[in-house]
């Protein structure tokens, strides 16, 4: 799979207030490398982990991506470094 395609595939496997969010701020991820998505999908998750300290809530879809994203974390570190 593509780098195009991953970065296609994890923008619609978001959750829809991280989708919401990349909207307003004009985010396109046809127009940025799979670093930079991830870049932006762990500010993402840094927020929403500060938000959850003070409530319990850990959404199905909010997991699965931060799944995908630690997946993608170590397949992008091994292409680097091959």
């Amino acid at each position: 799979m593509s780098n195009d395609e991953l970065i296609k595939t994890l923008y619609h496997a978001l959750p829809g207030s991280w989708m919401i969010n990349l909207v307003m701020q004009g985010f396109n991820y046809a127009h940025h490398s799979l670093a930079t998505f991830l870049e932006i999908c762990e500010r993402f998750e840094s927020f929403e982990s500060a938000k959850d300290k003070h409530t319990v809530r850990n959404s199905k879809a909010v997991g699965n991506v931060r799944k995908l994203l630690s997946q993608m974390m170590i397949a992008v570190a091994h292409v680097s470094t091959v």
